[in-house]
């Protein structure tokens, strides 16, 4: 048996994968919730896990696939489930590249959308500076498609001072 769960990860692992990334291998399991993962070292024969972590925070990333390609980048792509609601049920998201940042306990697995997309993009406005005020809503009139690609940065003062 590669690894064994201790119960924290759910009672069923779906679509699980096993890969190496880096000088670690990683496994993704999909517990009939958030995807989790798991970073770790590989003997040949037992996978050694350490921490489980949340892959993607979004419930409705599900049961993921990878890839090696021939620049040799471990590519995920996700189910997006709907529910049976909206046209976007059932898709597939956007393909990403995985690398471990950090060292340690506080390593990570990040996964970031790959380059080729830029091919893709069109159009591009910019907006800078702009206060959003709690309980109120951000208008883009630019935007006039039923989808579209945001990248943001967001500098939120700490709470209480």
């Amino acid at each position: 048996m590669l690894c064994e769960g201790d119960g924290a990860t759910g009672q069923i692992w779906e679509c699980p994968l096993f890969f190496p990334v880096g000088d670690h291998w990683v496994l993704i399991v999909s517990p009939m919730g958030r995807v989790m993962y798991n970073i770790g070292d590989f003997d040949g024969k037992i996978f050694i896990p350490t921490e489980w972590r949340v892959l993607d925070h979004g419930q409705p990333y599900y049961a993921p696939n990878c890839l090696q390609d021939l620049q040799g980048r471990q590519i995920l792509i996700g189910w997006i489930r709907g529910g049976g609601k909206g046209p976007w049920n059932g898709c597939f998201s956007i393909p990403g590249v995985l690398s471990l940042q950090g060292s340690g306990k506080d390593q990570r697995l990040v996964m970031s959308p790959i380059p080729e997309l830029k091919q893709i993009r069109f159009n591009p406005w910019k907006m800078t500076n702009i206060v959003v005020k709690s309980g109120e809503g951000l208008p883009l009139p630019q935007v006039d498609s039923g989808c579209c690609e945001i990248e943001i940065q967001i500098n939120a003062p700490l709470v209480g001072k």
